[in-house]
């Protein structure tokens, strides 16, 4: 029996900025600044923890997936 599984990955940084039309709950300025959702939640990361950029992408990234 041969079976293949295919496996299909999805950017995280794109998933995470197609659910902007749902988010009701944060303020209109915060949309207004330009950032992405993605960008905003890597400056909170990078704002709350002592990191670099590169690790909380990493960190956000997982927690989309």
């Amino acid at each position: 029996m041969n079976t293949v599984a295919h496996t299909q990955t999805r950017d995280p940084r794109v998933l995470l900025n197609e659910v902007r039309p749902h988010i009701r709950n944060l303020s209109v300025n915060v949309f207004d600044s330009g950032m992405t959702v993605w960008d905003r939640e890597v400056a909170l990361l990078l704002r709350d923890e002592v990191m670099v950029r590169d690790l909380a992408e990493r960190v956000l990234g997982n927690a989309v997936m």
